[in-house]
């Protein structure tokens, strides 16, 4: 759905420097920074990465019915001068406030949310998303599930999606009538400018632990990108901001001194304005009771994991933040049914149990194991491997981590892009401390398939690293598979 239509000299009242304009009285109707998704009426944005420059696919935006142009100023080699458009320094930088703007400036009247954090982004943004809807409000989610308006889902790509498919997203749901979009927000989403012009209403700050130190060179830069969404976003926005920290986080108390806003901390082990007692688990279920200045209440969480009560405290702390009552808050985090790929049970039918995790970084599988023991079986068998073209320092650092908390590791190939998998393997064996506990077995459906053939009554055997994802990334090519779907189908014919 497009927006009415805007002209070139109203977009360039928003944009902070332009070099020159040219066709001002043009007007667009939307955004696109994909030549192949431009529609007409459409403005183009040339964007220049490491590897490609969106300058050498104008004319196929042309041709597909652009009206006009954002480019950079150095780039007018590829542009024919009778194409109406603006020129910026950097078009990244302008392309969110382009998008914002042709949009109708979505985030301005909707009430925004954002939740980052390494883990647990997904289940805390899900189970935020139930308590606004116990509020009445009618809600959006955007995040690595996908998109969403009231369970329906809405087309989109990314963890974050792109400036303009982000705008344009929080335009559709404010057109179909809602009030309020929680939203994951990835480190990279804040790097590479595509949460520019989103004026959020709060934030959940979850853990920051070691990933993408692919993409930032170290934790202190990972660090600083999240800070930015609770130090630099609330100052450009009117909107009053409030943050929901974890204190059980080393990162936290410094997220908690620069945030710009309200605060509510919350804590499982350490003393904070929502904490948690009384906490009993189970494969299916977690309960605990929820205490705050307003006094306590039972929380029935329908999903299982020691590490979901931070999660549900981070939600509840928003949620407190913007003035919510504690039982209203307790019904929205009792409302949230399974999450896909998060502590997912699969019925095996037999005596013992079998559980899917996305965890894929140290500290989340170190999370998933202690929760794992708390359910006290008899031994964990644990199956998981490494993605390739990632960061390469946390395969030992997981291996010693399945080391110290399984009784039984199977080693194998996860997504490996374009590494091979033996390399990665190899990595990941590094840091295996008792070398008589793993198995190396690099096709995962074997891999599975053998966890579950030595399971035993009381076993729990943990499938980690892909949850929800239904492929594998060999080289360029995308194929099926879903540890899920696998589980299944290996349980029905063994």
């Amino acid at each position: 759905m497009k927006s009415d239509a805007i002209t070139l000299q109203d977009i360039v009242r928003h944009l902070p420097e332009v070099r020159s304009i040219s066709g001002a009285s043009v007007s667009v109707s939307g955004v696109a920074h994909d030549s192949r998704d431009v529609r007409n009426g459409d403005m183009f944005v040339c964007l220049v990465g490491s590897s490609f420059d969106g300058h050498r696919f104008v004319a196929d935006a042309v041709w597909k019915g652009a009206e006009a142009l954002l480019v950079q100023s150095d780039r007018f080699d590829y542009i024919s001068s009778d194409i109406p458009h603006i020129a910026v320094d950097d078009t990244r930088s302008a392309l969110p406030l382009v998008a914002s703007c042709v949009y109708g400036r979505p985030s301005r009247k909707l009430k925004l949310f954002g939740v980052t954090g390494t883990n647990g982004k997904t289940t805390t943004t899900l189970l935020l998303e139930r308590i606004l809807r116990q509020r009445g409000w009618k809600t959006g989610v955007i995040g690595t599930l996908g998109s969403s308006f009231m369970g329906d889902p809405i087309p989109s790509e990314h963890t974050t999606p792109e400036a303009d498919q982000l705008q344009f997203l929080l335009r559709e749901i404010l057109l179909r009538g809602g009030d309020a979009v929680v939203m994951e927000v990835s480190s990279h989403a804040i790097a590479m400018k595509r949460t520019l012009a989103c004026e959020y209403d709060g934030a959940a700050f979850t853990n920051l632990t070691q990933d993408h130190l692919d993409f930032h060179s170290t934790m202190e830069e990972y660090f600083q990108t999240k800070l930015r969404l609770f130090a630099q976003y609330p100052l450009d926005s009117a909107k009053t901001f409030h943050a929901s920290v974890n204190m059980d986080d080393p990162y936290g108390k410094r997220i908690l001194s620069e945030t710009k806003g309200d605060v509510v901390t919350y804590s499982v082990s350490n003393d904070a304005i929502l904490t948690a007692k009384d906490i009993h688990y189970a494969p299916h279920q977690t309960r605990f009771i929820l205490r705050s200045p307003a006094g306590e209440c039972e929380v029935a969480l329908q999903i299982g994991g020691a590490f979901q009560v931070s999660n549900a405290l981070a939600a509840a702390g928003i949620a407190w933040g913007i003035g919510m009552n504690l039982n209203d808050i307790a019904k929205g985090l009792g409302d949230l049914p399974a999450v896909p790929g998060r502590f997912e049970s699969v019925h095996t039918g037999r005596d013992f149990h079998l559980i899917v995790d996305y965890a894929h970084t140290p500290d989340g599988l170190r999370n998933l194991l202690l929760s794992a023991r708390e359910l006290s079986p008899k031994r964990i068998l644990l199956v998981f491997g490494c993605g390739g073209d990632r960061d390469r320092s946390k395969r030992p650092v997981m291996a010693r981590i399945a080391s110290e908390y399984a009784d039984r590791i199977f080693i194998t190939s996860d997504n490996p892009r374009h590494e091979d998998p033996m390399a990665i393997i190899d990595e990941i064996c590094v840091g295996v401390e008792d070398k008589n506990a793993y198995t190396v077995i690099p096709d995962r459906r074997e891999a599975i398939g053998s966890a579950i053939q030595e399971a035993k009554e009381g076993d729990l055997v943990i499938l980690a690293g892909k949850g929800h994802e239904d492929y594998q990334i060999i080289g360029d090519h995308k194929i099926h598979f879903d540890d899920r779907e696998v589980a299944r189908e290996l349980l029905e014919v063994s």
